[in-house]
């Protein structure tokens, strides 16, 4: 007679949907045993088996003593008595669509033998109580070795031939896996097996859970379909694979709309939202209106959900419907407009809400399960259910949890175009509040979000340490966060930031977010941290940039750099703070209280110096200056200033054609001159002066020889980077172009001072109020030469006009992009009636003014000196003059008869100023000496 034998259902069953619009998103098949331990008699064994699509069952074709039957919703297994003399075994598969599941059967046979449920106990690191099923045809006794004092026998209970062996196993307080084999014996000897008990210890680093117990269920798209594509590389099925860098892209050139992109489902599926990823890289094809179709079990035919409209928009978006959409078997984008008139899709993806996590609030404290009850003990933690959650809870309860970087309160900033608009600057930091923590590939985010108050929140990530070795990177992704428990999954790794851009910035609260996984590579805040803890931070990365937090700026820079030239973080970010202090102050935020709560923005590439809209980019091979704490504020702080002054340019009120790379110099030359005043480069750079002349002050020598005593327009000086004639007249040499602005930045903050000195400011704020839409080129040029004017209140057209300013002009532009600039001489000549209310500054030679010369306008020196003497006559006819004979000169002119030929910058050629190289080829009949003041000391030759 068979024994009729049910096996208990152990794992947790998985409802069962009436419906066939609530099919479960993919098939599920569960088992209650995967192992039968069975008696020798012939019996039957069920197992429970759960699953929401048909089944079968098969058992190899030499096991002809086991038969399996499908009974719907359980497993038979139907043995003959076992007449041979050792256990038998075999096993029965259960397949489930994709799924298999598979029963392991052993049988006792006419042997004495002693069989266990699973032949090793695998135990977690705590006290517990293990019970050891176990099936023998022989009496057994227990021996536990001697040296092994954590695992206790407790008395065994038997029915019939089966029995349950209590073994009670106490803490494992070492820091490894320890391991233990306990014997089960007959009496005499003659047969023996062991079980293995292998215990765990406690990791008192935290390692994040198993996410895919959380979180919404991401439903799999079966196939796809679109009415027009690009290319085979360019398909619909891009969408769909599971990364942004590749992407679904409509015809280039012949897009028609709308666009119709289908997305079908292997069985009928209940949907809460999708998720919209444009592309990895670029934005054309963003999608903007688009309607919804859906197609359901009950109704095959396509019906409107509604239209949306995304606007092009770069970030992800997220879609909630109002209410799940039930039994969908495809739904249809017909998307009728895109950014470009072209249509493209990184990534569909389509979810089902989870069902809450149960338990959590009989544990945790508060909302974003970052501090546990105060009654909470390790039985307690022991009992959560939910693997992810009990590691948070272990973690906080042995002390160990990151609070520093995974819960951390998050700042407001405000949008990045309203910013930009109202500062008319490029745009600032898309990267503001870093977390410390950095993703894989592919890996399963868990954010916990608390109370948003109707803000909007997002995760973003970025490989900047790809982008660091020139590796092909995605663009930024952004994850949209909602209050609660959020499972997102990072498509592209990298450092990870909370966005949190609001049009509430000024009065919008910190939120608090609870990012419970990822790797901790950490951040330097200056707020929070101080030069004692840089290395410790640094020390700890494991990603290979770092974010470094300033009060006006952030950088990411490399560890390995930093770790070679930056030994204080804290100084460093001083230095940029001083250099964006400095910026800010010319720019005339800091007087108009337009201070931005935004940061500016630097961070290490593979190569190149550049300035783009989210900030600076450095090549790591420029780390020596710009990541050292004494360097960067010295040697590097023309090329911060310069990239950061880029993004700062006033457009286009301050910014016009063929200024591109002038008026970012405007911060750089401020920033040299007081952070490194040793070293001013346009006075003492050693360069072409524009005629071959290899000289200390060679670009200042070309201004003034080219702007000054030849007449050339402002923007079309000869200089060392530009020296052909058939193109330095579509635009100079850019640093040459920088001296007259230099030479009134000199002049009114660090000479006249007082109100004036904030000039450039002043004429900043007044652009910033100036709608400039319409103006032209020549237009802004006049505006800023009256608008100067109007702040400092002096009649500075003489200037003007000597430095090539405020002369006719009608020509076409170099500057990254050709543009016209026209000037005529009916706009000079009112310009300079317009002026003519303002009395004329106390230097009439103010466009001789350099740094080598300050100390001269500034005390109002006259010029010392004796006639012929201090002279050094040279090889080929230049003369060397001595400042120890002659002092305070502005520069010396070099004439021929009655005509000025040449204009030596006072120090020309001369490291530490203590002579000047004048020009004085054949021809030349005299030298003078400029004084502040426009009087002239004749030098050498005769008047």
């Amino acid at each position: 007679m068979k024994k009729n034998i049910c096996v208990s259902l152990l794992g947790l069953l998985l409802p069962v949907l009436g419906c066939e619009d609530k099919v479960a998103a993919e098939p599920v098949l569960s088992l209650s045993e995967t192992s039968l331990n069975c008696i020798q008699e012939a019996a039957q064994y069920e197992v429970k088996v759960e699953s929401n699509v048909d089944w079968t069952v098969s058992v190899p074709g030499d096991a002809f003593w086991c038969v399996a039957s499908n009974l719907g919703d359980r497993l038979l297994v139907d043995l003959e008595e076992n007449t041979g003399l050792e256990v038998r075994q075999t096993e029965v598969t259960v397949t489930a669509g994709p799924l298999i599941e598979k029963v392991e059967v052993k049988q006792l046979g006419e042997n004495p033998d002693i069989l266990f449920e699973k032949e090793r106990q695998d135990l977690y690191y705590g006290d517990t109580l293990v019970a050891v099923k176990i099936l023998s045809n022989v009496d057994y006794e227990v021996s536990i070795p001697d040296d092994v004092d954590w695992i206790t026998f407790m008395p065994d209970t038997r029915t019939m031939t089966e029995s349950t062996c209590g073994f009670q196993i106490s803490e494992n307080e070492s820091d490894t896996v320890r391991y233990a084999n306990v014997s089960f014996h007959s009496p005499d000897g003659k047969v023996e097996r062991k079980l293995m008990f292998r215990q765990d210890f406690r990791n008192r680093d935290y390692v994040p859970g198993d996410p895919s117990e959380l979180g919404d269920i991401l439903i799999a798209i079966e196939s796809a379909e679109a009415n027009q594509s690009n290319s085979q590389e360019e398909s619909v099925e891009k969408s769909f694979d599971g990364t942004t860098s590749t992407w679904y892209h409509s015809p280039w050139y012949s897009t028609s709309f709308p666009v119709e992109l289908t997305y079908s489902f292997a069985t009928p599926q209940v949907v809460d939202y999708f998720i919209y990823k444009p592309r990895g890289s670029g934005d054309n094809g963003n999608f903007d209106e688009f309607d919804l179709f859906v197609s359901t079990a009950n109704n095959e035919n396509y019906t409107k959900v509604g239209t949306y409209q995304l606007g092009g928009a770069t970030q992800t978006s997220k879609i909630m419907f109002d209410s799940p959409l039930e039994g969908v078997k495809s739904f249809r984008f017909s998307v009728k407009s895109a950014k470009g008139d072209v249509v493209s899709c990184g990534e569909m993806e389509f979810y089902r809400k989870a069902a809450p996590v149960a338990g959590l609030e009989e544990v945790f404290a508060d909302e974003l399960y970052s501090e546990l009850k105060s009654d909470v003990n390790q039985r307690k933690i022991d009992g959560i259910e939910n693997t992810f959650f009990r590691s948070i809870a272990q973690s906080l309860f042995d002390k160990t949890y990151d609070l520093k970087y995974r819960v951390q309160e998050y700042e407001p900033y405000r949008d990045l175009n309203d910013l930009a608009a109202e500062m008319k600057t490029s745009g600032y930091n898309p990267f503001e509040n870093p977390t410390g923590i950095y993703f894989a590939d592919d890996e399963e985010a868990i954010v916990i979000v608390g109370e948003t108050q109707g803000e909007v929140l997002s995760l973003k990530v970025y490989d900047f340490d790809g982008t660091r070795q020139g590796l092909s990177t995605p663009e930024p992704t952004s994850y949209p966060l909602e209050q609660g428990i959020n499972k997102l999954r990072i498509s592209h790794g990298g450092l990870a930031y909370v966005d949190y851009y609001t049009s509430r910035w000024e009065t919008a609260p910190r939120l608090k977010v609870h990012i419970a996984s990822g790797k901790i590579n950490g951040y330097f805040d200056k707020k929070r941290d101080s030069s004692a803890d840089w290395k410790q931070i640094l020390n700890s990365a494991t990603y290979g940039c770092l974010d470094i937090k300033g009060d006006y700026i952030n950088l990411v820079y490399g560890v390995n750099s930093l770790k070679q030239y930056c030994d204080d973080g804290l100084k460093l970010i001083q230095n940029y703070d001083a250099i964006v202090d400095l910026e800010y102050e010319i720019m005339g935020l800091k007087k108009y209280n337009r201070l931005p709560k935004n940061h500016m923005f630097a961070r290490v590439v593979k190569d190149g110096l550049f300035a783009d809209g989210w900030g600076a980019g450095f090549g790591e091979w420029a780390m020596n200056e710009l990541a050292s704490p004494t360097k960067s504020i010295k040697e590097g702080v023309w090329c911060i200033a310069h990239e950061l002054g880029h993004v700062n340019q006033i457009r286009p009120g301050l910014k016009w054609v063929s200024t591109t790379e002038v008026t970012n110099n405007v911060y750089s030359v401020c920033a040299r001159y007081k952070f490194n005043r040793e070293y001013l480069n346009l006075e003492q750079e050693r360069c072409n002066d524009g005629d071959n002349n290899n000289v200390l002050g060679g670009r200042f020598n070309s201004y003034l020889n080219y702007g000054i005593v030849k007449g050339e327009h402002w923007l079309c000086q000869k200089g060392q980077d530009n020296m052909d004639p058939n193109s330095y007249p579509n635009g100079g040499d850019h640093f040459v172009k920088l001296c007259p602005l230099w030479q009134l930045l000199l002049y009114y903050r660090e000479i006249v001072g007082g109100e004036k000195r904030d000039w450039y400011g002043d004429v900043a704020e007044i652009v910033r109020n100036t709608d400039e839409t319409n103006l032209s080129n020549g237009q802004l040029n006049l505006n800023f030469m009256r608008n100067t004017m109007d702040v400092v209140k002096e009649d500075l057209t003489d200037f003007f006009i000597k430095c090539g300013m405020l002369k006719p002009i009608d020509k076409e532009l170099d500057d990254y992009a050709r543009g016209w600039l026209t000037i005529t001489q009916e706009e000079c000549d009112e310009m300079v009636r317009y002026a003519s209310r303002y009395p004329k500054p106390a230097t009439p030679v103010l466009y001789y003014l350099s740094g080598n010369s300050e100390k001269a306008f500034k005390e109002k020196l006259p010029v010392e000196g004796t006639y012929g003497e201090g002279l050094r006559i040279k090889s080929d006819g230049n003369i060397v003059v001595s400042h120890d004979v002659w002092k305070n000169a502005a520069v010396f002119e070099t004439y021929e008869g009655d005509e000025l030929k040449y204009v030596a910058l006072v120090g020309t050629d001369s490291s530490d100023l203590s002579s000047t190289l004048v020009r004085y080829p054949s021809g030349s009949t005299r030298i003078e000496a400029v004084a502040w003041d426009g009087t002239r000391t004749l030098v050498y030759g005769e008047r």
